[in-house]
């Protein structure tokens, strides 16, 4: 049976049906200084929940924000804590969120943070401190053989595309591609790839569910 392959970081648990290219290696980074964060919290993923626990990080804020539900319950898995997360799950809505509560905020994120979030937030005069909880780096050592076995790719984020497009981009012309996110799906457009369609979760093994329905 042709598997979907997910195009992205390494998965948390293996997923029935699912093959993972893992094009992206996640190093969490060390700062022993942060013992704890007072100003409204935000995070851009779970990884940055992580990265904050595994450094020892107490949170004492009095709000959090999540960029999504699967973010949120993370954080009330960890932390104890809930969140607000927008109703848009990404940085876009992430971003009107922060600006409706016009807060000072920590912001719990990755070296590759969303510049055009971060532009929207400045240009409506939102402050805000930058934390870079964990790096995403290409994983020069992923096997890409696994493309030419299955037809159904699933692409977790913009920047995954761009390395599958730099390491196997000849591979393509003949995959049903999805994306995750609408960031991810118009920068595969703009690439010349025509994606399926693109969804908004970034809940996997629901997406995965999703696709394998439209199969039958």
């Amino acid at each position: 049976m042709d598997e979907i392959v997910y195009v992205g970081a390494p998965l948390e648990n293996p997923i029935e049906n699912v093959k993972s290219l893992d094009v992206l290696r996640i190093t969490y980074n060390y700062f022993p200084s942060l013992k704890e964060i007072k100003k409204d919290v935000v995070f851009t993923s779970k990884r940055g929940i992580i990265s904050l626990k595994m450094n020892g990080t107490k949170l004492k804020s009095k709000r959090a924000f999540s960029i999504g539900h699967i973010t949120s319950e993370y954080l009330k898995k960890i932390y104890g804590m809930d969140s607000i997360f927008p109703s848009e799950e990404n940085s876009d809505g992430l971003a009107d969120l922060l600006i409706s509560y016009n807060g000072d905020y920590s912001l719990i994120t990755s070296d590759s943070v969303s510049n055009k979030m971060l532009k929207k937030l400045e240009n409506n005069n939102i402050k805000y401190e930058l934390i870079i909880a964990y790096r995403i780096e290409e994983n020069v050592d992923a096997d890409y053989s696994v493309i030419n076995f299955n037809k159904t790719l699933l692409i977790g984020s913009s920047k995954s595309f761009e390395i599958l497009l730099k390491n196997a981009g000849d591979l393509l012309l003949s995959k049903k591609i999805y994306a995750i996110g609408k960031p991810t799906y118009e920068r595969i457009m703009e690439s010349g790839y025509k994606p399926v369609k693109f969804f908004e979760s970034p809940d996997i093994r629901k997406i995965v569910n999703q696709i394998l329905t439209e199969r039958i």
